[in-house]
C-alpha cells in the first residue's frame, strides 16, 4: 500500500513591472510525501478543483511500482 507521509505548500508570488508591488494569488506548489509498505503496482488518482468553483478542473492518473 502507499502511505501519505506529509504534504506542504508554498504560496507563489508575482512580480509587477512597479518596483515594490507584489502581486499576491499567483498560485503555487503543493508537494506530497508518500512511502510504499508493500510490494506491488498501484494507481493514484489526483484531482484539481479551485476553492469555490464547481466541478473538477484537471485529472492526474499516476502508475507506481514498488519493487
Amino acid at each position: 500500500k502507499i502511505k501519505l507521509l506529509n504534504k506542504s505548500s508554498k504560496s507563489v508570488t508575482c512580480k509587477s513591472n512597479t518596483p515594490g508591488l507584489v502581486i499576491i494569488g499567483g498560485g503555487g506548489v503543493e508537494i506530497w510525501k508518500f512511502v510504499g509498505s508493500q510490494k506491488g503496482r498501484y494507481q493514484m488518482h489526483f484531482y484539481y478543483k479551485q476553492p469555490k468553483q464547481e466541478g473538477i478542473k484537471i485529472t492526474k492518473n499516476i502508475r507506481v511500482i514498488i519493487n
